[in-house]
């Protein structure tokens, strides 16, 4: 889902959305077992060189992300690339493309697609582009060939493109239920692609890949008890989570920030009533608490807080920080909705 469309969709539903939440970084218990082999560290680090040998423009440095203190380290990211991600498994594409370039549902250049709501028309498919898709679930392949992702057992595959001469490499993560594909007229183009895969506990902007709870841990940030996002933040990071996994990330611009700062100081304590019974079911509560978005503000000694808010029809916005949460509006979603996501 488009981070920018997502938040806009919220701003613009009824009744009002939000949910108070709080996230601890992944801990890692089930990664313990499957420590990645240095096998797989050098097939990643090879493929990510052939990637931008064999299908990146002129290089183009990338200036390195804000690094919060998290219990994985941030991916690097080769020059010329960038990091994509969805339910944890990251892949580097051109760093020249827009990401989520479509129009209902078809891509209209080099992009990268994600799963989400889309507008219901049937647009003219454009050939000749190089995408990639991440999907929900197992796409059962033809001739499937047994692989391996950062230590996950996985399977690869080819197929042919119907509507124009190419093809579609696959790669399933049953494990992840995860399955992302590229389509490309050139073959070799999108296995280049497909063999940067690797599966992360931390995006490149710092999100944890899964919330192992939504339980707010309590902040160490001096000042979090007065004030929701307190001091001088040196980076903060909006993570999109869908049932608990990471969907899309965010770095915020520095006068959305100041913004946020400034309203959720003035914002009543407390939360709001919940809509539980009245314009929400308690199905849909439950749902909309596994799909928190959560702030994630780093400073410059390597602390960081975070602040949990969610899109639901159960409760007002009430952002948490796990010492202070307060009832704030519709606005606290225009806000975010000027970000760009990955």
């Amino acid at each position: 889902m488009n981070l920018h469309d997502s938040v806009e969709a919220v701003v613009r539903a009824e009744p009002v959305d939000g949910e108070l939440l709080l996230e601890r970084v992944r801990d890692g218990a089930r990664r313990s077992t499957r420590a990645r082999s240095g096998a797989a560290v050098v097939a990643s680090a090879a493929a990510a060189v052939a990637l931008v040998a064999a299908v990146l423009p002129d290089s183009v440095d990338q200036p390195a992300p804000a690094q919060p203190a998290v219990a994985s380290p941030v991916p690097a990211v080769p020059a010329g690339a960038q990091a994509v991600s969805w339910h944890g498994v990251q892949l580097f594409v051109p760093q020249g493309w827009k990401l989520g370039d479509q129009f209902c549902g078809t891509a209209q250049s080099d992009t990268v697609l994600k799963p989400g709501p889309v507008l219901g028309c049937l647009p003219p498919y454009v050939p000749g582009l190089t995408v990639v898709e991440y999907r929900d679930g197992i796409e059962e392949l033809p001739k499937a060939r047994d692989a391996e992702v950062s230590g996950y057992p996985a399977t690869r595959g080819s197929v042919r493109l119907t509507q124009e001469t190419g093809v579609r490499e696959v790669l399933v993560l049953p494990e992840l239920d995860v399955t992302v594909s590229v389509r490309s007229p050139d073959r070799a183009r999108a296995r280049a692609l497909l063999d940067t895969a690797q599966v992360v506990d931390v995006d490149v902007l710092g999100c944890a890949a899964r919330l192992p709870s939504t339980e707010p841990p309590v902040p160490e940030v001096p000042g979090a008890a007065e004030h929701v996002l307190p001091g001088d933040p040196v980076a903060v990071v909006l993570c999109q989570y869908g049932d608990l996994r990471l969907e899309s990330s965010a770095r915020l611009p520095a006068a959305s920030v100041r913004t946020l700062q400034s309203r959720l100081d003035a914002a009543p304590v407390g939360s709001s009533p919940s809509h539980e019974g009245k314009s929400a079911s308690a199905s849909a509560c439950r749902a909309s608490e596994r799909a928190p978005l959560v702030l994630q503000a780093t400073y410059d000694d390597g602390s960081r807080l975070q602040v949990f808010t969610g899109p639901d029809s159960c409760t007002g916005p009430d952002p948490d920080n796990g010492a202070r949460q307060v009832r704030a509006g519709r606005w606290f979603y225009r806000v975010l909705a000027g970000t760009t996501s990955r």
